[in-house]
Parts: C-alpha cells; structure tokens; sequence
C-alpha cells in the first residue's frame, strides 16, 4: 500500500483502495494544518456558490426593474449633507449592515430632508458588492406587480417572488400608494415573506408606522407589527432641501 507525506505536518498517508481510478487516493491528514486548509477550501467553494446564485438574483431583478433608477445614482455617502438633524440616521446607514442585531431600517420624517438620499446610497454600495438589489417606490413596485396582469413575459407570483427573495428591498414613500383591498394584501405578502425569510428592508415613509396602520383596516396591524420588529428606526431632520434650493 502506497503512502504519501502530509504537506502540513510531515506525517505519512496511507492510499485508499478506490476501484477504477488510474490514480492513487490518499487517506487525509487530521492534523490542525490539513483539517484548516480543508475548511478553507469549502468556505471558499460555499463564496463562489453563493456568488452565481447572487448573480443570478441580480439576473431575475434586472428582468423586470432598474435596480438603481438614473436619478438617483448620484446619491451617494460622499453628495449627502450632513447636518445635526441628519446626522445619526446617516451613521447608521453609512455602517449598514449591522455586524449584530436587526437588518431593516426605517427612515422617517419630514419631505425633503434626505430620507431617500440615504436609502439610495444603501442600495447603491450594496450594488457594487454585487448584490441584487431592488429599489422604488411603493407605488412604482406595487404598479409593477399589477402589470402582469396585462404582461405575458411573467406572472403576478414570478414577479413577487422576485420582490420577496432580492437581497435588499427598498421601499421607498411608504404611505403615499393609494390603499385599497389588493394593495393591502400585497404589501403584508412581501413583509411577511422578507420577515420570515429574514431578509432586510430600507423603508422611508414621510407619515409614519401608527398613519400606515390606520390606512389599513384589515392588514395594517399586522404589518406594521413585523416592521417594528424587523427595523431599527431613525428620525431624518431639517429643513426640506428641494425648497432650498429654489
């Protein structure tokens, strides 16, 4: 029986007896250098697995929307304004994600005062990381929910599924999509799904969590109960910066 020294520690390895191989097979070393660099090696197969399957989530995403519209691709970290009223919700974004503790985030405040700012410069970081990433507002994602209706190229379920297992999901404006029975339902569908799932969520809204259950009468507690749990909030202050600039 052949042997074959260890390239860790010295230490022979008996060959294995495999049938068919023109090759020998060796027994492998347990020692603490060998044991090491095999877990190394399935981590690093584990990262390029994870990698295609990113990939092809990006894939899905770009079937059916722009993961970072033109107009705000320029809302990066390094354009935002920080002011005292801004400043902790622009820390917790710019350390985004969390090494610890809840994933989702709540922007919340006034019109104008860089809510959407932040949540694009997320999104956009996240991009370049090669995540997949979808970004709009309530109602544009919810109108591209509806579009199936009337779209060949892909179901309402398709479509959803996509919005529910992306790796972040920013909704932005939430509050201002006009309620009714289907929009209600569809939004506590892709809640429920990125809670169970334990995937994150950037949400601005200009009203509030207590304004957005009250606009729904039979889903509206249940949604906004998993958003509490699922997000850290922060309050966005200032001026609004469009009328400044006018």
């Amino acid at each position: 029986m052949g042997v074959a020294e260890c390239e860790f520690c010295g230490d022979a390895r008996e060959s294995l007896a495999v049938a068919g191989l023109p090759w020998a097979v060796y027994k492998p070393c347990m020692c603490e250098g060998a044991v090491a660099n095999r877990s190394a090696e399935d981590r690093e197969a584990e990262s390029r697995a994870e990698e295609a399957k990113e990939t092809d989530r990006r894939f899905q995403v770009a079937r059916f929307f722009e993961e970072i519209p033109d107009h705000f691709r320029d809302r990066t970290f390094e354009s935002y304004r920080v002011t005292p009223e801004n400043r902790a919700a622009y820390l917790m974004a710019r350390n985004w994600p969390p090494t610890g503790g809840k994933q989702s985030l709540l922007f919340m405040g006034e019109p104008g005062t860089g809510k959407t700012h932040l949540a694009a410069a997320i999104a956009i970081n996240q991009v370049k990381l090669n995540r997949a990433v979808i970004f709009g507002t309530v109602p544009t994602i919810l109108g591209r929910i509806k579009a199936t209706f009337d779209d060949n190229r892909a179901s309402e379920a398709e479509v959803k599924r996509i919005i529910m297992g992306c790796s972040l999901l920013v909704l932005d404006d939430l509050g201002k999509e006009k309620p009714s029975e289907w929009v209600e339902e569809v939004l506590y569908e892709i809640i429920n799904a990125r809670y169970v799932k334990k995937l994150p969520v950037i949400i601005t809204t200009n009203v509030g969590l207590k304004a957005v259950e009250a606009r729904y009468a039979w889903n509206g507690k249940a949604i906004t109960s998993r958003l509490f749990e699922m997000c850290t909030g922060a309050n966005v202050g200032g001026e609004d910066y469009r009328r400044r600039r006018c």
